[in-house]
């Protein structure tokens, strides 16, 4: 593109005619002009991402704090699952960023809601999950990589029987 002043360029003009500007995108390799192109593409599709995940604004938030719940960025979207065997409805996972929490919703046979976050305090990732049936779930894990962790049941503890709810082998 070529611009005179006040142009795109903000006043500035390309140092040649756009003849010899088309001439000289032409030459680049197939190879490097489609890296340069794939790697565009990849900028625009994870640009939003990042955009719209917000810092959290909890008092006492450290640096370290702050890159632990950017982690959880990684999960906004929506994802459609594939059941083994089928549900009857479909899974339907939304997850959006609400204040200091990751708040996925998910359809199927059994919807529910889940509330992740980073506890400062605590240095754990945690997760509540409400599920529209009226039972309540809530799991944690120590690990520094939320998408590659073992997450432990934390409550309920036993179930109305006294019984261990959660057995970890």
């Amino acid at each position: 593109m070529w611009c005179a002043s006040g142009g795109i360029l903000g006043g500035a003009a390309l140092p040649h005619p756009p003849t010899q500007a088309v001439r000289a995108f032409t030459s680049i390799p197939t190879e490097v002009l489609y890296t340069r192109i794939i790697a565009s593409l990849i900028i625009l599709v994870v640009s939003p991402l990042l955009a719209s995940a917000q810092v959290s604004t909890s008092p006492g938030y450290t640096r370290f704090d702050q890159q632990q719940q950017a982690k959880l960025h990684v999960f906004l979207g929506t994802w459609k699952c594939v059941d083994v065997p089928a549900s009857k409805k479909p899974d339907i996972q939304t997850t959006t960023q609400v204040g200091n929490y990751f708040v996925t919703r998910e359809t199927g046979d059994n919807p529910n809601a889940a509330y992740l976050r980073w506890s400062h305090s605590y240095k754990i990732y945690y997760v509540v999950e409400l599920d529209d049936s009226g039972g309540t779930q809530v799991s944690q894990t120590r690990s520094l990589d939320p998408t590659n962790s073992t997450w432990t049941p934390a409550f309920p503890t036993h179930d109305t029987n006294g019984n261990p709810s959660f057995r970890v082998n």
